[in-house]
């Protein structure tokens, strides 16, 4: 079984682990979504938006630096998920995985939905 093959069926495992990040959520989980997204972008043929991946990602983590007060908590929390991010991308993307597409389109709704309440976020697209 590939890495990709089995990164979704491990994120839906890690879930609601990584939903219950109490203060840090949603913030760093959508820092470390976004800054998944650039890292696969980066590399992918298939992706693009390296940049504005990344903008959105410095955005989430400065509103959950805020919001937490714990800087070192927030960059923990963002290297944690980053890589499985980026692999669940790369899933979703290059593979046509079902359950990534699932995952990357809830946290990019809560992403959206969380980011029109945040000052840093507010202006994101």
């Amino acid at each position: 079984m590939s890495a990709q093959a089995a990164l979704a069926p491990a994120l839906l495992c890690a879930w609601p682990a990584f939903a219950e990040g109490g203060e840090l959520y949603p913030a760093a989980d959508c820092a470390a979504l976004w800054f998944g997204y650039g890292d696969y972008a980066a590399v992918s043929a298939f992706l693009d938006g390296q940049q504005a991946a990344y903008d959105k990602a410095n955005a989430f983590r400065a509103a959950a630096i805020r919001l937490t007060g714990d800087a070192e908590a927030v960059e923990a929390h963002i290297a944690r998920w980053r890589p499985d991010m980026a692999l669940m991308m790369e899933a979703y993307i290059g593979h046509a995985d079902r359950s990534s597409r699932e995952i990357f389109e809830r946290l990019s709704d809560t992403c959206k939905d969380f980011a029109r309440t945040q000052p840093e976020t507010r202006l994101l697209q």
